[in-house]
């Protein structure tokens, strides 16, 4: 069974909207080894606020939704930002730069 990886429709977005500079500077960034540490560290990250929401105690439904929401827009942020880097290349392709 293959797993397909849902890539954020928000960084698509970002990605469409982004000059050359900034394109050219994020794939940089996906070429160098210093990207797998950044993005293993964003997985260990996510993986914790993920345990959080888990551990969150649910006898306050009001600050359980608010605690929860929090941690998803962490996560959610986390991800969009490995995917803009990640996608920049091929973005900067497509543009021909």
């Amino acid at each position: 069974m293959v797993v397909t990886k849902r890539v954020p429709v928000e960084s698509q977005v970002i990605l469409e909207n982004l000059n050359e500079e900034t394109l050219r500077a994020f794939a940089l960034l996906a070429d160098d080894p210093v990207f797998k540490v950044l993005e293993d560290f964003c997985r260990r990250y996510i993986e914790t606020k993920r345990n959080q929401i888990l551990d969150l105690s649910t006898e306050n439904e009001r600050r359980f939704a608010n605690e929860a929401s929090l941690r998803k827009g962490q996560i959610m942020s986390l991800g969009v930002l490995i995917e803009v880097i990640r996608g920049s290349k091929t973005v900067l392709d497509k543009k021909g730069g």
